[in-house]
């Protein structure tokens, strides 16, 4: 049996359509985020009342409270865990 060896890491391979997608995906996700969070911010400055911006807010807060208080605590560590490993 024989050990094989990768010696280039996947990103390191010349592949210029895989960095294609994964740029097309990055700013896809980037933009999906602040659709979400301009959609949030309106459903509380304007009330679950807003057409479409309200009901992205419900659907929010529903799943928040399924969370509970705790499921919030742990949601808020692993987002700070990793913003400090993106930073790195």
């Amino acid at each position: 049996m024989r050990n094989f060896k990768i010696k280039k890491p996947i990103d390191s391979l010349k592949v210029p359509k895989i960095k294609k997608i994964r740029k097309f995906l990055f700013r896809f996700t980037e933009i999906l985020a602040l659709f979400v969070a301009v959609s949030v911010l309106f459903g509380v400055i304007f009330g679950p009342e807003t057409p479409f911006f309200g009901q992205v807010f419900q659907n929010l807060s529903s799943a928040l409270k399924a969370l509970g208080e705790e499921g919030i605590i742990a949601l808020a560590s692993i987002l700070l865990i990793g913003l400090i490993i993106r930073k790195k």
